[in-house]
């Protein structure tokens, strides 16, 4: 609690020191702007860095997460992304009787000796997670109808540590993404205007296995800008910058052992959407049964084609 309540007041400050930022500039479609979701893969293309903590209340432990992303543009429609982070679990020693490798034969528990020492549980590990790279591309965009739909595909290289959770083998993904804005309604939906949504299916699969386990998982992210609202509602008008969240994430197991067994999350959150970068906050919940039970997820962006615009040069303009 102490870390969401840190989050949050860490969050408000960025607000307060924002509240004179200029119009915005990424993920412009037609009159839209859409922002970095949480969870949700952007079907924008942009040159952009993403750093993400995530906090994380298990059964068995809480774990703490940090991951970048970093996203460079090559042409007006193509762009290459690297995505790498760390992990750091927690976890008390628990007692155990007898260290594991000292166990009886047929489950039968070993009789300690008076005075030894009582063997204890390692905690959790921690390390770097796998090295992922991946290729996005624009399929189709509209700038009238506030609509973009890109495909990715990305591979994941076993570069991590395994005693922390990381993969031992390959994985490869391929992502449809889209991207719809409500702006194109007539004037008397007024208050539906704001809304919009940003979507992705993924399919992942491991390589160099001999019966992998595939993967399909699917993410929806509902947005509601009030700086589109702005245009009908008088309100402050360094509020306008504040995007509202909430998504809704499921992974399903395709085939192994625990297929069709799907899980799903909620997650909302609020966005601080400026020119130069944008910050945002949320909790990731789970709707079903499993071992996590809350996730504080504290964002950030940064445009970095507005701090260093030489870094923004594209192979084809």
């Amino acid at each position: 609690m102490r870390t969401l309540m840190r989050a949050v007041h860490h969050a408000a400050l960025f607000v307060c020191f924002l509240s004179a930022t200029p119009a915005f500039a990424y993920g412009v479609v037609g009159g839209r702007e859409f922002v970095e979701p949480f969870v949700t893969e952007d079907a924008n293309v942009m040159n952009a860095v993403m750093v993400q903590g995530c906090f994380v209340h298990r059964r068995d432990g809480d774990r703490q997460e940090i991951v970048y992303e970093i996203e460079k543009k090559l042409t007006p429609g193509m762009s290459v992304f690297l995505m790498h982070g760390a992990n750091w679990n927690f976890r008390e020693e628990e007692s155990m009787g007898a260290c594991p490798a000292m166990e009886e034969p047929m489950g039968m528990a070993p009789v300690m000796e008076e005075g030894e020492a009582e063997a204890k549980r390692p905690a959790a590990h921690s390390g770097f997670q796998n090295l992922q790279v991946g290729v996005k591309r624009q399929v189709y965009r509209s700038e009238s109808h506030e609509a973009l739909v890109s495909v990715a595909a990305e591979l994941e290289v076993p570069t991590g540590s395994e005693r922390a959770g990381a993969m031992s083998h390959p994985m490869a993904g391929f992502m449809l993404l889209y991207a719809k804005g409500l702006g194109d309604l007539p004037p008397r939906f007024s208050w539906v205007r704001p809304l919009a949504v940003q979507g992705d299916i993924m399919f992942e699969t491991p390589l160099g296995v001999g019966r992998p386990e595939n993967m399909l998982a699917w993410n929806l992210a509902f947005q509601y800008h009030l700086g589109i609202l702005h245009e009908m509602l008088s309100f402050p008008k360094a509020l306008e910058h504040l995007v509202f969240l909430s998504e809704f994430s499921f992974e399903t197991p395709v085939n192994g052992p625990a297929r069709g067994r799907t899980e799903a999350f909620v997650t909302p959150g609020v966005v601080w959407k400026a020119k130069k970068f944008q910050l945002g906050v949320a909790l990731h919940m789970p709707m079903t049964q499993g071992e996590e039970r809350l996730t504080v997820l504290p964002t950030a962006a940064i445009f970095y084609e507005e701090i260093f615009p030489a870094l923004g040069r594209m192979l084809r303009p």
